[in-house]
């Protein structure tokens, strides 16, 4: 490789810090963020000078080939090898947790969950006199010597200890490995291209495995989207993304699977939640090379006695004892650590000559404590992915809609129960839209088929369908009292009044390509609409007319992406928010009176929906690449007060609790979330008792 390609390969990869390995190893890791994709790698420098005087190059090399072949949920992913004539670098996934051995020796017990979880990885384990039976029956049949009575990998699986809390991906057998290698999935894929990647190249690298820099970007996303190292592709949680690519002999693979037809319950909460990545404890580093067997068995066992024991040491036992290990350097209590505890905070005014006594002011509001991981999360199977439409809604009887490919759910927030309102044929199907009515029983449902069904969800029954609206699917609608407003594909938006049987009582038209996004102000006197044509349209009901098309108030044409998140501020009307794509990745906010921008917020990633606090001066956006995360804002100064995060794809759809407090999010992967975001508002203070003047309650005497 020459200097020309070496860097530029080396440039893909930002170092941001290192840890080096005892020196007897002579490897240093790095730590290094992709540049493409923002995800970060660790990068392995392997000194071939070194590597040669101990006679390992050849092993070295069958090893990183070995590790080439590895796409496994529980295996470091190798990425991508750049050699020289001095050194080898190898770019693989990077396991934040750290060393798994040392995390053993640090937690020394394990709760037997966690433990079940770990081994349910690693299938290799060193048995602990306190482990339940079930756990101590299942390794001892393991550890057999002879393999012919040795437990099997299915025996291993349908063992009881080792069935609760089943991985989804562990719940079915693995399919082969070798053929879900040669998928490719469509989104990513398309993904790639757009960066810049040669499509028939990255293609026919991707089917040869060939690593380079567009397979790296290609997985990288792949393993962040999906959950880490998910070639595997575990269970059926997406075994159907994608399209069939050639086989090396000619034949083509498809891309359904079999574990397609085992679908999953739609709305059950998940036992084993996938929280964000710093509580996601299971990403560990399988590495023993670096680490002290003797001290770590020690401290397993002996060490733990002696630690029980020390109440009944004396003083003079005791010194010694310490004397003792300070020798032997003993008084260690991790094995391997790559940075040390931060120091504690200064002090720069000491608390006795602080003003604050002297001068006392009045209270602060103490600062709200906003959870970082989901309350709950439920399983949302064939949630369309489609980032221009709007599948769920929460109404004020507090319940909440979501639309799963051709069927409405209902899911009573109260207690938690599920129904199904509807299921259409595959003809008028997927749904596209979902609205509840104000008075939060009937509800809107818009078709791909340009339709648009009312049903009465207390009686389950359908109460008409609305049609000659549109010439395409209804992806976006808002009520205004007893007006139903739709957005259709073909860029127009309509006025029904349901009340009527001629229902169409208004056209706007103005925007150029499909229309994604319908807000009403609380007013109900102006109508925002975003389009895949990057305009915002403001139309005032005034201004309506039901002969002509009606011309809008304001045309807004600074976004540079397709608008999809429209909110309106509740504590001040003439104030409306809006969130641009991937393109444009920004929040504005505009006055809607004047058509004045007044101000512009780069979020980083494309903005797919927003939410007001109805309790706090707040703003709630949810993004998609590359964090797909939900970003809690304080408004006016735009201050990010917090970042959740749990999705592992892009959050498109948001839903708010009728009381404000809790806020619902449905993604690509597939899931449902609930986020205590809002908090619960302040109690109202009660208003004071006044006397009535008589007949105050009518307008006139006569």
């Amino acid at each position: 490789m020459d200097q020309e390609e070496l860097e530029r390969k080396v440039h893909y990869h930002q170092i941001t810090y290192s840890a080096k390995r005892p020196e007897s190893v002579r490897l240093e890791v790095k730590v290094a963020e992709h540049v493409l994709t923002g995800h970060k790698v660790a990068i392995k420098n392997l000194d071939l000078t070194k590597i040669k005087t101990k006679a390992m190059e050849e092993k070295v090399r069958r090893e990183i080939n070995i590790s080439r072949l590895f796409m496994h949920p529980h295996i470091i992913r190798l990425y991508e090898v750049i050699e020289t004539t001095t050194d080898i670098f190898m770019v693989t996934e990077y396991a934040e947790s750290g060393e798994l051995f040392d995390y053993i020796v640090l937690k020394r017990r394990l709760h037997e969950d966690e433990a079940r979880k770990l081994f349910q990885q690693a299938g290799v384990y060193t048995i602990p006199s306190h482990l339940s039976s079930g756990a101590r029956d299942l390794i001892a049949r393991i550890l057999v010597v002879d393999p012919t009575k040795r437990l099997t990998i299915p025996e291993i699986r349908q063992h009881p200890w080792f069935q609760p809390y089943l991985p989804r991906y562990l719940a079915v057998f693995p399919p082969d490995t070798t053929q879900q290698a040669q998928k490719i999935d469509d989104d990513i894929f398309q993904h790639v291209v757009r960066m810049g990647f040669e499509r028939n190249h990255l293609v026919e690298s991707l089917c040869n495995r060939v690593q380079n820099e567009g397979t790296v970007v290609y997985h990288l996303l792949l393993d962040n989207r999906f959950g880490l190292s998910s070639d595997y592709l575990g269970g059926a949680e997406f075994q159907y993304r994608g399209h069939s690519i050639p086989n090396h002999d000619g034949r083509c693979l498809s891309s359904f699977s079999n574990l397609k037809g085992q679908s999953r319950c739609p709305l059950q909460e998940q036992l084993l939640q996938r929280k964000n990545s710093k509580e996601n404890m299971d990403r560990f580093i399988p590495n023993r090379s670096a680490m002290d067997f003797d001290y770590a068995h020690y401290m397993l066992t002996d060490g733990r006695k002696i630690k029980e024991n020390q109440t009944a040491c004396s003083p003079a036992r005791e010194a010694y004892r310490k004397q003792l290990a300070e020798t032997l350097n003993m008084n260690r209590t991790r094995i391997l650590a790559f940075k040390n505890k931060p120091p504690a905070p200064v002090e720069l005014f000491p608390s006795e000559h602080s003003t604050a006594s002297a001068h006392p002011t009045k209270s602060l509001k103490p600062r709200r404590h906003i959870p970082q991981s989901s309350e709950r999360t439920l399983d949302a199977p064939d949630l369309v992915d489609d980032f221009y439409l709007n599948l769920l809604d929460w109404g004020s009887s507090n319940v909440l809609a979501i639309a799963l490919g051709n069927t409405v759910y209902l899911w009573d927030a109260s207690d938690s129960s599920t129904s199904e309102l509807v299921t259409v044929d595959d003809e008028n199907g997927p749904v596209t839209s979902v609205n509840w009515a104000p008075d939060g029983r009937h509800i809107a449902i818009g078709l791909n088929n340009s339709e648009v069904q009312l049903w009465d969800s207390t009686a389950n029954r359908q109460l008409r369908t609305l049609r000659g609206c549109h010439r395409s699917r209804v992806g976006s609608m808002a009520w205004n009292n007893h007006i139903l407003t739709t957005g259709g594909m073909d860029g127009q938006i309509v006025n029904n009044d349901v009340r009527i049987r001629s229902h169409v009582v208004e056209t706007y038209r103005g925007h150029q390509q499909e229309v994604c996004g319908l807000k009403w102000s609380a007013s109900g006197q102006q109508l925002a609409s975003g389009g895949n044509d990057n305009v915002v349209h403001i139309w005032d009901r005034s201004m309506a007319s039901s002969s002509s098309p009606t011309q809008w108030l304001h045309r807004l044409e600074e976004h540079t992406s397709a608008v999809k998140a429209l909110a309106w501020c509740p504590f001040q009307s003439n104030l409306l928010a809006t969130g641009g794509g991937g393109g444009d990745r920004t929040i504005k906010f505009w006055n809607t009176h004047t058509g004045a921008c007044l101000n512009s917020v780069d979020t980083g990633s494309q903005v797919c929906s927003l939410l007001w606090s109805k309790n706090e001066r707040e703003l709630l956006s949810s993004h998609g690449f590359t964090q797909n995360q939900l970003t809690l804002w304080k408004y006016p100064s735009m201050v990010k007060m917090a970042e959740l995060m749990g999705h592992t794809s892009r959050v498109l759809y948001m839903a708010q609790s009728p009381d404000g407090c809790t806020v619902a999010s449905a993604a690509g992967d597939e899931t449902l979330r609930f986020w205590n975001v809002f908090g619960v508002p302040e109690v109202a203070k009660t208003a004071p008792k006044v006397n009535r003047e008589p007949f105050s309650q009518l307008n006139r005497i006569r």
